[in-house]
Formats: structure tokens, sequence, C-alpha cells
């Protein structure tokens, strides 16, 4: 765990961390790899993996994002229940729509509820979420700023 922006370490094992803020009660974590945040390179799908398998709550994968391939990975082999992503948005590389498509062309069900997309666009913090009742009825799809 780092502070001050990623500069100073606090000696706190992350996931150590992770499992107490979830015991205290947080609801979900927001997992950025300060080595792959801003490199287009792709989310370090292991470091994803091992906080989804350690913990319950959900995990937002985020740091590296670099195409449409990297959600999927992140979400799929790295079972992130949703991702964040800046750059493929910011420098118009590809719209939520094409995002989307993608991902269920892929096989990604946006209604189950391991499956929610948080995306970053240039008008900053667009999150798209799409949830189901325990019953099977879908929550509209909703944004927030």
């Amino acid at each position: 765990v780092y502070i001050h922006g990623g500069c100073t370490p606090t000696g706190i094992d992350a996931l150590e961390w992770a499992q107490r803020v979830e015991a205290m009660g947080a609801g979900e974590i927001l997992l950025t790899s300060m080595d792959r945040d801003g490199t287009e390179d792709g989310y370090d799908i292991l470091l994803t993996r091992i906080f989804s398998d350690a913990l319950s709550i959900p995990i937002i994968a985020s740091g590296g994002a670099g195409t449409m391939e990297h959600l999927w990975e992140a979400l799929v082999q790295g079972r992130a229940d949703a991702v964040l992503a800046a750059s493929i948005f910011h420098f118009r590389k590809h719209t939520v729509g094409e995002v989307k498509a993608f991902l269920r062309e892929k096989g990604v069900e946006f209604g189950e509820a391991r499956k929610i997309l948080a995306l970053s666009t240039p008008l900053g913090g667009l999150g798209i979420n799409v949830k189901k009742f325990t019953d099977g009825r879908k929550f509209p799809l909703t944004y927030e700023r």
C-alpha cells in the first residue's frame, strides 16, 4: 500500500489491507497496478486474480488498459467484477458502445452480478453499471458521474 499519489510506501501488504477493509465493511476495491497504470500494456492479471480469489467483495481492475482485449482479460482471466479504463477513451481509440459490443461477442453478459463495467471517459468518470435483481429482473442501465 502506497500513499501520497504512490510516492510513499506504508509497509502494509496490499492483500492484507484489502482483507482488513473488507472485514470493516468496504463494499468494493478499486485495485490499481501502479506499475501498469498509463502504460496501455494491459492490466496486472495475476494481481487482479489474487485479489478476486481472496476477497468476496467486488474488485475493479485498474491500470494498464490499452485494448478491448485487455478489458476482457481482466474480467475473465483476472476474475475482476469490473474494469476501469481511461486512455482508450481519452485518446478515442474506442467508444463505450464498441467495448460493450466486443465484450458481448466474447461472452461477457452484463446482467451477471460479476460483470459490472466501469469506464472512464473524457467527460470524466462515466460509470456503466448493469446488475440483476436476485429474482433475475435487471436494473436499468445507469450512468453516474
